[in-house]
């Protein structure tokens, strides 16, 4: 609990401390330490019940800090009035300090706890005991003054957007002139801040600036005048005309930015696509960048939001490359938001759009099947009677302009009994359909082939299947088939070892061998359901690994499927719940699959249209399709290689992948150790015998750099083997020529070579960093950085007092030289490894004399960074880390379009950029391509929207009308999309 406030209550706090009666000696401590750091502090000590007036009171002491300190201790997890306190905090996005008192199951609680789970994702500072109440005041003061003019401007404007709110949003609240400009500038940054802007700090600028251009047009609208005298002026107002443009052309893409954010979270990605697309078009500001980099990774994995709504409990079959999605589109009804009924129709998964529809002798169209080549499609149907069409398809159907109405050409297949349920081509010639029994046609003539009981055994005869039985079907034949004694389990194995719930929904792998089971157990509360799933391994009839439970947030797994390689499964549910219960986005989920069970491959994925209810994937498994309970369908692109190696799917900002693309493909063993630095595997393929680069490396760990203009290669070592500090370092030269190697020169170092790149065409120079020691921790402010001369035996040192150096690199023109090193080391690990945080420094390189440090560290990777690069320009650096991570950096700005992107396991080991402005890094087995072009990832924008703002859109987002050249204009989207059946829909006004 918290108590109420003192008279002595500072009137603007910095740090607001929350505690538990229980744990008044430590808030004292830490109340006595802040002030004697000269940090104003808020708290109670006269523990006054709560009432209105004293809640208010909390409530506004929240608001105006800097800092809300929690002191975590069994009993505060416990205090309903800290728990207020620290939801009241979060509601306003405070910066919060876990502070622990004493231990207290934080972790335990998370799944049932909001303030669990928020101590959760943060760093604790610990004060238990004497010995750390000095380190943890000094990181306690060190957290509330970091990045302390921004976190002061968050609760200034927190309390001015309050104010205006309690005022009735009175417009004489509303900001003004520079203040406008410079709150318009401060909510941009909040995409790369923390803590970041609240919606209503958003909506209270977006209202300020509305309300500023609504008085300029009155200004000008009674100026008659003033344009006189502007008339006279001439030149001059020409200019300050010019300068205003361009000032509000700024604003408006920084508001523009910042509010594309706010539609992602309203589940609306296609306008914060649109609003972020708009914001570069406006202005080529940092914040239009970042707001189109965070935009489209967002959107990870998704191909495109394909159009109109759908029946996701009806009939979805993707053709075999899965270009081709077969669903029943819903034709509106003259109620809003109802279907007068759903039409089977085709969709080219690739561009989002129509390209055939059935007649309305498919309406009732129940399950759907292509065949292998994607010649035929099977459509079983229930009115008026059960029967299976077979429908043949016309050749080259997608590349047709206009949708085409198919059917006339199906041929009717003779249903037996009831009605089909599932649909499966086993081979081209033979169709397979689940009803009561699985029946079996040739398709040659129509007849049956076969007719066989639903059994276990039957599912499981024959590779292929890709049956996947779901809702009632699935729980019948779970419980019939895996929980019945002699079924699946072991004799005498209780249901309650499998699943706590009843199981919803069975998939089977390609393979039949392996089986997932997703199911909900109810909680006790009887409001909500804990997801439930489980890997059964059919060839041993036994449960393979433990239950995994989806505990964080309570919400339930209700669709599964396994990618065709069998080693991933992927399950959708839904991604958050709101405190109302409503689905507020849907959620993908990866999990590997191994001898132990299912373990999750990475952090789920954001699913645009609410819950995820079905999951369809392509037989090449290169495409994947997911509905949601409102009829929305997300097209997305797996690629095997990027989900094995990083846990997750494609970013939309990849270019390129190359599976086994480390250059070259080739093995080469030296002093025992495999040789997997890609510098030296390149140089091995240039010689007549691989075996001789041996030569050049010494007999433990080394550094390497090769410049292929050149063909020269550096190796760099310490001199003696071992660990501990390095008396003296080497680096030899040796020049690549006609398949040999031969020694060029060596120079001598005071420490051991930690990192080297070799200088630009304009720089005949190779950049040395080295220090006295290999551990990270023994060289903190003991590196140096020396230039080597590559024609002549001189060693330059330009800078000292450095952190080891991890990379380096040089700009295009030999100016700049990007040094990394480690900034934050973590509390227990080996020094040489553990590293808390990668930053980044930039050195100005004059002709001659000591290099010059640019103001500005770059900070993000969350450990040490292993590679960078700079584009042909200069004006972007990618850097990769430990954790196989990649990140892009405007060096103008010398900030960070978005977070580091996952891309492998492993660590980064290569980054150079291509002529085309890629960045091309290689990790692990992988060579990826990135998209650093902010004007493609504009258009890529475009193309996931896939439509432009509409004039109602516009005026409410932008403020004006739309003018010619809009970047997602209709002509743009046609042009690039071939969108002709959204011009035909919209300007006919018929539906889907």
């Amino acid at each position: 609990m918290s108590s109420a406030p003192s008279d002595a209550t500072p009137t603007s706090p910095r740090a607001f401390i929350s505690y538990s009666r229980r744990d008044v000696a430590v808030a004292r401590i830490v109340f006595d330490g802040l002030e004697s750091r000269g940090i104003d502090a808020w708290i109670d000590w006269e523990g006054i019940p709560p009432s209105a007036e004293w809640w208010r009171e909390v409530e506004q002491a929240i608001e105006s800090s800097e800092a809300f300190v929690f002191i975590v201790s069994p009993e505060s997890l416990a205090s309903r009035v800290c728990r207020e306190e620290v939801l009241h905090a979060l509601r306003h996005n405070k910066r919060l300090v876990a502070l622990i008192a004493r231990d207290a199951a934080v972790h335990e609680s998370a799944s049932t706890s909001d303030v669990a789970a928020a101590l959760a994702r943060i760093h604790w500072i610990f004060m238990r005991d004497p010995a750390e109440f000095g380190p943890g005041m000094t990181q306690l003061a060190q957290a509330i003054v970091t990045d302390l003019d921004w976190v002061r401007e968050h609760s200034r404007l927190l309390v001015r957007a309050l104010e205006w709110q309690a005022r009735g949003r009175n417009r004489s609240y509303l900001l003004q002139d520079d203040d406008l400009v410079a709150a318009e500038a401060w909510i941009a940054q909040g995409a790369t801040k923390s803590p970041g802007a609240t919606a209503l700090q958003v909506e209270y600028v977006v209202a300020s600036r509305g309300d500023a251009r609504q008085r300029r047009r009155r200004l000008l609208a009674g100026s008659g005048i003033a344009a006189a005298l502007i008339a006279v002026a001439g030149l001059a107002a020409g200019w300050q005309t010019l300068v205003s443009n361009a000032r509000e052309a700024e604003a408006t893409s920084r508001r523009l930015a910042a509010q594309a954010p706010l539609a992602f979270e309203n589940d609306a990605p296609d306008l914060g696509l649109l609003l972020a697309a708009h914001a570069w078009d406006r202005a080529r500001t940092m914040e239009a960048a970042q707001s189109l980099f965070a935009g489209i990774e967002r959107m990870r994995g998704v191909r495109a939001l394909l159009p109109g709504r759908y029946d996701e409990s009806g009939p979805m079959a993707l053709s075999a490359d899965g270009r081709l999605l077969a669903a029943g589109a819903c034709i509106p009804a003259a109620d809003p938001g109802a279907c007068e009924r759903y039409q089977l129709t085709l969709v080219d998964t690739t561009e989002g759009r129509v390209v055939a529809r059935f007649g309305p002798a498919f309406d009732g169209a129940h399950e759907a099947a292509f065949d292998p080549l994607g010649r035929r499609l099977a459509v079983s149907l229930t009115e008026p009677s059960n029967r299976v069409m077979l429908v043949e398809l016309p050749p080259d159907l997608i590349n047709v302009p206009q949708p085409v109405v198919l059917g006339a050409n199906a041929g009717e297949l003779a249903v037996p009994g009831e009605a089909i349920s599932q649909l499966a081509f086993v081979a081209q010639d033979e169709l397979d359909g689940i009803g009561r029994d699985i029946v079996t046609w040739r398709l040659a003539d129509g007849g049956i082939a076969g007719r066989r009981t639903l059994t276990f055994a039957a599912l499981r005869d024959r590779s292929g299947r890709r049956f996947a039985l779901d809702n009632t079907e699935a729980t019948e034949l779970a419980s019939s088939l895996l929980f019945d004694k002699g079924g699946l389990l072991p004799a005498g194995t209780l249901p309650d070892a499998v699943m706590r719930g009843t199981p919803a929904q069975i998939v089977f792998d390609r393979t039949r061998s392996l089986a997932a089971v997703i199911g909900c157990a109810m909680m006790a509360s009887g409001r909500h359901c804990q997801g439930e799933l489980r890997l059964l391994d059919l060839g041993t009839r036994r449960v393979r690994g433990s239950m995994q439970s989806d505990l964080p947030r309570f919400d339930t797994m209700l669709a599964a499927a396994f990618l065709p390689q069998g080693r991933t499964l992927v399950t959708g549910g839904c991604g958050e719940h709101s405190r109302t219960e409503a689905c507020l986005h849907g959620a993908l989920r990866l999990w590997r699959v191994s001898s132990d069970g299912l373990e999750p491959a990475g952090p789920p994925l954001r699913a645009p249209g609410g819950e995820v209810r079905r999951l369809v994937v392509a037989a090449n498994g290169g495409t994947m399709v997911s509905a949601s309970g409102t009829g929305h369908v997300v097209a997305w692109s797996v690629d095997d290689a990027i989900v094995d190696a990083s846990g997750t799917l494609p970013s939309v900002l990849q270019a390129r992948t190359v599976v086994g693309g480390r250059e070259p493909a080739i093995e080469i063993t030296c002093h025992r150790e495999e040789v997997t630095h890609p510098d030296l595997r390149v140089v091995a393929t240039k010689l007549k015998d691989p075996r001789t680069l041996c030569t050049a490396l010494p007999g433990h760990a080394a550094v390497a750099a090769y410049d292929a203009d050149r063909r020269l290669l550096a190796v760099g070592a310490c001199k003696e083997v071992g660990a501990g500090p390095c008396a003296g370092g080497t680096v030899r030269l040796w020049q690549v020529a006609d398949g040999l190697l031969v020694k060029v020169r060596e120079h001598a170092l005071t420490g051991a070579p930690s990192a080297m790149a070799f200088g630009p065409a304009a720089r005949a120079e190779l950049a040395i960093a080295h220090c006295a020691s290999t551990a990270f921790q023994a060289c903190t402010d003991a590196a140096h950085i020396e230039l080597a001369a590559l024609s002549a035996d001189r060693v330059t040192r330009i800078v000292s007092g450095l952190g080891r150096v991890s990379s380096l690199a040089w700009d295009a023109q030999g100016a700049r030289l990007a040094a990394a090193t480690c900034a934050v080391f973590p509390a227990s690990g080996p020094p040489t490894d553990g590293c808390g945080a990668g930053v980044v420094q930039f050195l100005e390189v004059g002709a001659s004399g000591p290099a010059r440090p640019i103001d500005g560290t770059l900070g993000g990777h969350r450990n040490l960074v292993s590679a960078m690069a700079f584009d042909a320009t200069g004006g972007i650096l990618a850097s990769g880390d430990l954790d196989g991570r990649v990140a892009f950096w405007s060096t103008v700005t010398r900030q960070a379009f978005g977070a580091p992107l996952p891309m492998h396991y492993e660590g980064i080991a290569a980054i150079g950029f291509t002529g085309e402005g890629m960045a091309r890094v290689t990790a692990g087995d992988l060579v990826i391509d990135w998209n650093t072009d902010v004007q493609q990832w504009q258009r890529r924008a475009c193309r996931l929207a896939a439509r432009p703002l509409t004039p109602q859109e516009h005026q409410r987002w932008i403020g004006d009308t739309p003018a010619p050249g809009d970047p997602c204009s209709l002509d743009d989207v046609i042009r690039r999309s071939h969108w002709l059946e959204w011009l035909r829909r919209h300007a006919v006004g018929e539906p889907l």
